[in-house]
């Protein structure tokens, strides 16, 4: 097991790894799983980096910041990959009946109500109300009432929320106070899509090697390229850079 912190970059991750991190989930307010793309956007978007230093459970989610981290810090970052860390979650606290979630995303309403009725049929009623909210939806007032709505008037301890970074940060971090029986938030990317088995992840021996990142490329190469071969190696070069500074200093 790690130290419970390590900073990389401009940011200070927790390092307890998978197991120790389903326990510990549930004394933390915010959790967020940064990967090579989150690191590259907390270099330049300051009010993103604000959000993430609210959160109180930063994990690894890239088995490349991983690796890399053994280099610039002499310490080796557990990885957690969110996509897995939210499924996991929702076994482990299966049982108790306070752990209760709204999931808040997905692509489409039928993304978000197939990952709620799976996942409920692999753990129990743990998923206790789901929405997709439309695009823009964080610029309109009337969305965001209408979701603080939902939330309030459900069952529901711990928000999920799936709407791409930095979009659901920023969410969560300015509206974080207006939901009022919510113990737990948990930023968690494409993991509804994934649950909802619409869209599908690699396969487990690229998952194995660290090359999940390739995949998701394959299936969205105009999108995601841009991530993975302008901001990825940006950041490769900043880490190796944070460790020389780190030895200078």
């Amino acid at each position: 097991m790690g130290s419970s912190k390590v900073s990389l970059l401009n940011i200070k991750f927790d390092n307890p790894g998978f197991e120790q991190a389903l326990i510990d989930f549930n004394t933390k307010r915010f959790t967020v799983t940064p990967n090579i793309d989150h690191l590259y956007n907390l270099q330049h978007n300051r009010e993103f980096l604000e959000a993430y230093r609210t959160a109180d459970f930063i994990l690894c989610d890239s088995k490349i910041i991983s690796m890399l981290s053994r280099f610039a810090c002499r310490e080796r970052l557990m990885p957690v990959a969110g996509a897995d860390f939210f499924p996991a979650l929702c076994g482990f606290y299966s049982k108790d009946p306070a752990f209760k979630i709204f999931l808040l995303g997905g692509t489409t309403d039928i993304h978000s109500d197939t990952a709620r009725e799976k996942l409920n049929a692999r753990f129990g009623p743990v998923v206790v109300g789901n929405y997709s909210p439309p695009f823009g939806f964080e610029k309109e007032e009337q969305e965001i009432k209408k979701i603080i709505e939902l939330v309030n008037v459900s069952a529901a301890t711990v928000l999920a929320i799936g709407v791409g970074s930095p979009k659901q940060e920023l969410f969560i971090n300015s509206y974080a106070g207006s939901f009022l029986k919510i113990k737990h938030f948990i930023a968690i990317g494409a993991t509804i899509d994934f649950e909802s088995g619409m869209v599908k992840r690699a396969p487990e021996w690229m998952k194995a090697v660290g090359m999940e990142w390739f995949y998701r490329f394959l299936s969205e190469p105009k999108r995601l390229f841009r991530r993975y071969f302008i901001a990825g190696p940006q950041v490769v070069f900043k880490i190796l850079l944070f460790r020389f500074k780190r030895e200078e200093g």
